[in-house]
């Protein structure tokens, strides 16, 4: 049995949510995309890139005028994305993983408490599926020059944002074990 796996992100059964304070930020939230790259062996080998773009968070305009009438696109500063360093163990399929996030034009070094991925069931297209979440705490004043003021209200001095993911992960069926389950 391969113990090193790489999982594509399911865009259709894959969500994530920003709350500010205790406010959920609305807006309309495209699909998450992304892979996983698991090493059941090594979990310091562990990879993960998550991506979505924002759209109707406060940053109605995909164009900018500058000052001198030239437009650019702000596709760049309307998205979250997440790069993993590593994985570190800290429980039973629980992770502690470090990695660069991107929120709007807000980058900082975040860490991730991921869990998962769950036992793999096969679907009836011959792909294996698992499940992860993986959940951020982020100081609330910083989101808050990332996005629209008015989505993320003006929290508390001291209050957190939660980036929660909830991933549906999907990878092909290795081609010993559709002979085994044929």
């Amino acid at each position: 049995m391969a113990l090193l796996r790489t999982y594509e992100i399911d865009s259709s059964r894959s969500t994530w949510k920003l709350r500010v304070g205790d406010t959920d930020v609305g807006g309309e939230f495209r699909e998450l995309s992304g892979n996983l790259v698991f090493d059941f062996e090594d979990v310091s080998a562990c990879s993960i890139h998550l991506f979505s773009a924002i759209a109707g968070i406060g940053i109605e305009n995909t164009n900018v005028r500058n000052e001198n009438g030239d437009s650019s696109d702000t596709l760049d500063w309307r998205r979250i994305h997440f790069v993993s360093w590593r994985f570190r163990e800290i429980g039973r399929r629980d992770y502690w993983v470090p990695g660069a996030l991107r929120i709007g034009d807000l980058a900082k070094v975040e860490s991730l408490r991921f869990r998962g991925p769950t036992p793999e069931i096969a679907d009836a297209h011959g792909r294996l599926r698992a499940a992860a979440t993986a959940i951020a705490n982020i100081e609330a004043s910083r989101i808050r020059l990332a996005l629209d003021a008015q989505q993320t209200g003006n929290p508390a001095a001291g209050a957190e944002a939660t980036l929660r993911f909830q991933i549906g992960l999907v990878r092909r069926m290795p081609a010993e074990s559709k002979r085994v389950a044929a």
